[in-house]
């Protein structure tokens, strides 16, 4: 591409990954372009090089959490079509290890009140394959017992898991069974609570088990758990003879639970899980789904939820509904639906068909993942990108090289003429030499800008309380004769980048100072607003007009002139790209000659 551009003129844009001098693998954005002279000819060439890791990384996150959500959706659906329990347990172990990620899965069923196991599925990776047919039953005195006891899941790392007073290295079975590095167990619990065995997950594949991890592992070891009574269920249906009533009746209302046993879990889960008959009319919705859109049961079902949809989403839907509908196979996508509020949330769903045995469709089960969150911070990166792409071309060729002609002709010049300038071509070269004085603030404040965009945060708590003092003494030191009155809450604290956090409280005190200049009497307050939830900077200076709001926070915009303040009009810019960062937001409220108030939010220390 480089050479394209250079032989041809052709401009480029990529993304690649490349290899930082610390040896740190990133993703890079390159755009280059040619550049002409008057009459046509190439001159050189000019680009620009753009961290993008990470919304690379936020991308690769989101397709990675979809991924699981849909390999757990076929995992559920592979579990539950097993007849036989060793063949259902075999499969929980597999799906467990390979939706985690790790060399090592193993399910045992509790033997006796010792904690006694019996080993009843076995799934190793290709690394521990000599081990597959060595492995010894638990005898109740290893580190799994923790679970059994407690009903409660584990998670260690190797460090923690060594240091464990219960953990003893397999005793005197060492050498049959493959070394362990982490451990995540969770319990397997009978329809009246007690322990009826662990699912037991080693040697994760990347780095250590993460809550996640458990949250799958546990929602396996429940569905396992319903899978279990299942299998037993079918198992005493398979004995019932020619017109044993009773036993048809037992067997429908241990269905009957079955389903209240689904329901009560899907009522617990995060997210909205329901299921719809093949006709496409909802039958089961769960209490997530009228947390975020409101109303309550029997709200939206039968085709009631299809009113949420948004218009413009209604006929992308029923094509990939009536596709689906023919293959019987799963599908996800995403669809605006309308909340509470009367908002539109962005939904990641998906979607899986329940077989009976002639492979017919019984019913489909979906869930719903609102991703309205990540959209934004997508499209907040987007405009982010668009900047930084104008910035990096003003800064290396509309600014730079013109500045630095302009101030070195003046300083030749001033010195040429030396003592014999006149006092008028003296005012003229300081007016020049000001200027580009100027023109350089402006420019350190655009790479303030950028580097607050690239800065990797380094999250700790800080005191806005402290920060905000530090600044005021600071600007008291540069005007001594100003009569201020400022007035700063105790107790604000957040958790940030120190760094970053300190530029937003200079900008945001600084302006306040700044604004309120002409007051013969400057009120300041930096505060927490309760009835808002955010923290506020406040001042009685020359405020402006609201309608003018939407322009505050824009790169160069400024609402008052450069002859009434001064300014480069980035200060609230970087604010807000700071304030983003940290996953908050700002705004203000404010009047001519009244003052402003900006409130803003930030995490805060838990």
């Amino acid at each position: 591409m480089t050479l394209e551009c250079l032989e041809n003129g052709t401009p480029f844009d990529v993304q690649v990954e490349m290899v930082t001098g610390t040896g740190r693998l990133i993703w890079v954005r390159s755009l280059g372009q040619a550049v002409r002279d008057g009459k046509g000819n190439m001159v050189r060439m000019q680009g620009a090089l753009q961290d993008v890791t990470a919304r690379v990384q936020a991308e690769q996150e989101v397709q990675a959490h979809l991924q699981t959500l849909q390999r757990a959706a076929e995992a559920a659906q592979a579990i539950t079509q097993h007849r036989s329990l060793d063949a259902m347990m075999q499969e929980v172990a597999d799906q467990a290890r390979t939706i985690v990620g790790a060399h090592q899965a193993i399910i045992s069923l509790t033997q006796n009140s010792g904690w006694a196991q019996s080993i009843t599925a076995l799934s190793l990776s290709d690394k521990y394959a000599a081990f597959r047919h060595l492995m010894e039953p638990p005898d109740g005195s290893g580190i799994y017992a923790v679970v059994c006891e407690t009903n409660r899941p584990q998670r260690l790392t190797q460090a923690e898991l060594e240091v464990h007073p219960r953990w003893r290295g397999f005793g005197t079975y060492a050498d049959k069974h493959p070394a362990m590095r982490g451990w995540l167990a969770v319990p397997l619990t009978g329809r009246d609570g007690t322990n009826i065995g662990v699912l037991q997950l080693s040697d994760k594949l990347e780095g250590e088990f993460t809550q996640q991890d458990e949250y799958i592992a546990t929602e396996l070891a429940e569905l396992t758990q319903i899978a279990i009574d299942n299998v037993k269920l079918l198992a005493q249906v398979q004995e019932l003879n020619t017109g044993l009533e009773e036993k048809i009746a037992v067997r429908t209302r241990e269905l009957a639970r079955q389903e209240a046993l689904f329901r009560a879990l899907a009522e617990q889960a995060p997210h909205p899980i329901w299921t719809i008959d093949p006709r496409g009319g909802a039958t089961f919705i769960s209490r997530a789904w009228y947390q975020l859109f409101g109303g309550k049961p029997p709200d939206w079902q039968g085709q009631g939820w299809m009113d949420l949809i948004h218009p413009d989403d209604v006929a992308g839907l029923n094509d990939s509904w009536l596709t689906h509908r023919k293959t019987r196979t799963p599908y996800t996508g995403t669809r605006r639906l309308r909340a509470r509020d009367g908002s539109y949330r962005i939904m990641s769903y998906s979607v899986s068909p329940v077989l009976n045995d002639r492979d017919r469709v019984m019913f489909w089960v979906g869930i719903d993942v609102d991703i309205t969150e990540i959209k934004a911070i997508e499209t907040a990166l987007r405009m982010s990108n668009s900047e930084l792409e104008a910035f990096s071309y003003s800064v290396s060729h509309d600014l730079r090289s013109p500045l630095n002609t302009i101030d070195g002709f003046s300083r030749l010049l001033f010195k040429e003429l030396g003592a014999s300038q006149g006092a008028r071509t003296q005012h003229y070269l300081t007016r020049i030499q000001s200027s580009v004085s100027q023109m350089g603030q402006l420019i350190e404040g655009l790479l303030s800008l950028a580097h607050v965009t690239r800065l990797e945060l380094r999250y700790q708590p800080v005191d806005l309380s402290a920060i905000s003092r530090e600044v005021l003494d600071s600007l008291r030191i540069h005007a001594p004769a100003r009569d201020v009155n400022a007035v700063v809450a105790s107790g604000l604290a957040a958790h940030g980048d120190m760094r970053l956090l300190r530029s937003v409280m200079e900008n945001l005190i600084g302006n306040a100072w700044k604004f309120s200049e002409r007051r013969e009497h400057t009120q300041i307050e930096v505060g927490w607003s309760a009835g808002q939830a955010a923290f506020f900077v406040r001042d009685n200076g020359a405020g402006f007009d609201m309608a003018y709001a939407a322009k505050l926070f824009g790169t160069f915009e400024r609402l008052h002139g450069i002859t009434e303040f001064a300014g480069t009009g980035i200060g609230l810019a970087t604010v807000s790209r700071v304030i983003a960062r940290h996953g908050g937001r700002i705004w203000a409220a404010a009047a001519p000659d009244q003052g402003a108030t900006f409130f803003f939010t930030l995490p805060v220390p838990s």
